[in-house]
């Protein structure tokens, strides 16, 4: 059924597209009617899934509010929780832009000539951008098809014995219905073109990663995710997440249960709100403030149904990391990350948030053997002290959000500080990191189909490694032009500039070209 639904929205973006070709007069009724019927069969669509998901979209009042919600939600039937969302992304960006159509349309009179017709230029290169942004549409939606891991044909099988499918545990059933494999791959390429060195640059994979999700039940959910990156310059594959989610029956549909290899919320949720991962990590990342994923065992209370409003997560940790995962103290890691949805009854900022955390625990060491031996008095009088796991402490405390008006304009802020203790009777070192990104997305400023697939973006990092001492910090700018040709595919090219308040450091200029590609 979903996929007959996806083909009829291809279909009627087709048909209104025939519309505006040299072919007579269009009565404006016909093109209203059609844009309506796109319109219908995405609303269609998403009830679709909603009903796949066990009632996660009945509570939704609107197409836009329908999609944000589907991406809180665990893996879809043929899409990735991820990719999901990206879809709900490029929908609601459409969904606006048939509206302006409906504006045009009433703005102008009850009928639209066609290009032949003898009308003015005016008109006439009205229609041409119409036609253009109708054929953006029908690209867009062709994203969903690509998507789909099986012929149409079977879709429409699958869709049409949908309580068949869901029901059966047969092995290929179950296999097309509750387990989905997708990827994405960062690649980069760039240039030195600082003053005091001579252009050099290369270009490299980034990371790849596979991830494989899997439906074991309505109430569990499974992840496993390997990472390519580079290591010791040669490109290693290791375990990235490994994990799975319960929701428990005796607790309802707030709280949810998560055990295994699993990212830290704050990181995560923060790469999130930059948007730009595959660009550059988040300042607390960049820097390992803490490791992106690590292995333990977590819990998630939701604020509304499916976190409408956000959630908090307490997290017991081995404080180690996935690069590194060898247990070297019997210490846990504490922390408790909290995100606020506050003003989802906005229409303009509905999607802004506000993530608080706190991390608590001890560093990686063997404290067993590191002792302290005082032998200042006599050679042959030492004392020994043991190390505790307060002398080789790691707190933090990280405050960040983004405000986001209307898929037009993010602004978001990252703030970071960390305390690391380096042993007995010494000063612990103190780091702090501070990052102001935002973007403007450019699709309300015109009509033309490339402009508005562009968005323009920036980013200041200001990083202290040590508070207590002077000239050893670095700001980072990153300024830069930001591009999504298609669903698969996102390009950046940007310029950045690290600084250095340390006078005898030069300064670092590159010219970057970033890409994500997903599948």
């Amino acid at each position: 059924m979903k996929s007959k639904l996806i083909l009829g929205i291809g279909a009627t973006l087709l048909v209104v597209m025939s519309l505006g070709q040299p072919a007579g007069a269009q009565d404006i009724d016909a093109i209203l009617s059609a844009v309506e019927k796109i319109e219908s069969n995405l609303k269609e669509l998403i009830d679709q899934e909603a009903k796949a998901r066990s009632k996660q979209f009945s509570e939704m009042k609107s197409i836009i509010a329908k999609n944000q919600k589907s991406s809180k939600g665990s893996a879809t039937s043929g899409i990735s929780e991820e990719q999901f969302l990206d879809v709900i992304t490029d929908l609601s960006v459409l969904r606006l832009e048939i509206a302006e159509l409906k504006e045009y349309f009433k703005d102008h009179g009850t009928q639209l000539t066609s290009l032949n017709a003898g009308v003015t230029p005016e008109t006439d290169q009205r229609v041409k951008q119409i036609d253009a942004r109708l054929a953006t549409l029908t690209h867009d939606i062709q994203g969903l098809l690509d998507i789909q891991h099986t012929p149409a044909k079977a879709h429409q099988s699958d869709a049409t014995h949908s309580k068949t499918t869901h029901s059966k545990t047969t092995h290929s059933k179950t296999t097309h219905s509750k387990t989905t494999i997708n990827g994405k791959m960062y690649s980069h390429g760039f240039v030195n073109v600082s003053d005091n060195e001579g252009s050099h640059g290369e270009f490299a994979l980034s990371r790849a990663y596979l991830t494989v999700r899997s439906k074991l039940s309505d109430r569990s959910n499974i992840r496993v995710t390997t990472d390519l990156k580079t290591i010791d310059d040669k490109y290693n594959i290791i375990l990235k997440y490994a994990y799975i989610d319960w929701k428990p029956a005796f607790t309802g549909e707030g709280v949810e249960i998560r055990f295994g290899l699993q990212p830290t919320e704050y990181i995560d949720y923060m790469n999130k709100l930059w948007g730009r991962r595959y660009a550059a990590p988040t300042i607390g990342d960049l820097h390992h403030f803490l490791t992106s994923s690590d292995l333990g065992v977590s819990t998630k209370f939701s604020f509304g149904p499916e976190s409408k409003f956000g959630f908090v997560r307490l997290s017991l940790l081995n404080g180690t990391s996935y690069t590194h995962v060898q247990e070297l103290n019997s210490r846990k890691d504490f922390n408790i990350v909290t995100l606020l949805t506050p003003f989802k009854g906005s229409h303009n900022f509905k999607n802004s948030s506000f993530l608080m955390q706190y991390y608590t625990g001890t560093q990686n060491e063997s404290l067993d053997d590191l002792v302290s031996i005082d032998n200042s008095v006599t050679p042959w009088d030492t004392t020994v002290t043991p190390v505790s796991g307060s002398d080789w402490k790691r707190q933090m405390v990280s405050v960040g959000g983004a405000l986001v008006w209307d898929h037009t304009l993010d602004f978001g802020v990252d703030m970071n500080f960390l305390t690391l203790g380096k042993g007995v009777e010494k000063s612990a070192v103190k780091k702090r990191g501070l990052s102001v990104f935002g973007a403007l997305y450019l699709y309300k400023f015109s009509q033309s189909p490339f402009v508005k697939k562009l968005g323009i973006i920036g980013r200041i990092d200001f990083y202290d490694p040590d508070r207590s001492k002077a000239n050893n910090s670095e700001i980072l700018s990153v300024i830069g032009i930001e591009s999504k040709p298609m669903y698969s595919l996102k390009v950046a090219l940007n310029y950045r500039t690290t600084s250095f308040s340390d006078d005898t450091e030069d300064s670092q200029s590159t010219l970057f070209l970033n890409t994500l590609f997903k599948f």
